[in-house]
């Protein structure tokens, strides 16, 4: 697991990775340092230790899930993917915003998810056609013979 040293803000609070993680056991570390330690994996959960005092690892305090977050997972690569592209597009970028921005991913994915059997079955018979079908088109006029001119009655 990764480890950073983050400071508790006001109300139980703390800022990582441009999320705010909240606990209400954290009201009482006010203003003082935390170690937070996250899983590459997903970082919508982390877990608070107390600060390190003379190389000594902190005493584990709990888990801290992001605001808004309950059932999200998300990896920090997701994470920039998704802060790169509200930057790109002129949008702020708060936990709502990524938040909007994943479940909006989310529902891309399950859309093409849907999608790509319906695609894979047109191809398959797009290509059984094209071996099946033989052409059916009846020539009306050949090319061998010369089709009968017929002139208007005056």
């Amino acid at each position: 697991m990764k480890v950073a040293i983050r400071n508790v803000e006001r109300y139980g609070s703390l800022n990582f990775l441009s999320w705010v993680y909240q606990g209400d056991w954290l009201l009482d570390y006010e203003r003082k340092q935390v170690s937070v330690r996250y899983d590459k994996r997903n970082i919508t959960i982390v877990i608070a230790y107390t600060g390190p005092i003379n190389g000594e690892p902190g005493e584990f305090l709990g888990f801290i899930q992001a605001r808004d977050l309950k059932r999200e997972k998300m990896s920090p690569a997701e994470l920039n993917s998704i802060k790169k592209k509200l930057r790109d597009e002129g949008k702020e970028v708060d936990n709502y915003s990524i938040l909007n921005e994943s479940l909006s991913r989310f529902e891309d994915v399950e859309q093409n998810r849907k999608e790509r059997p319906r695609q894979r079955r047109k191809l398959v018979q797009q290509k059984h056609e094209i071996k099946t079908n033989k052409s059916k088109v009846v020539e009306l006029f050949p090319e061998t013979e010369t089709p009968e001119i017929i002139e208007p009655p005056e």
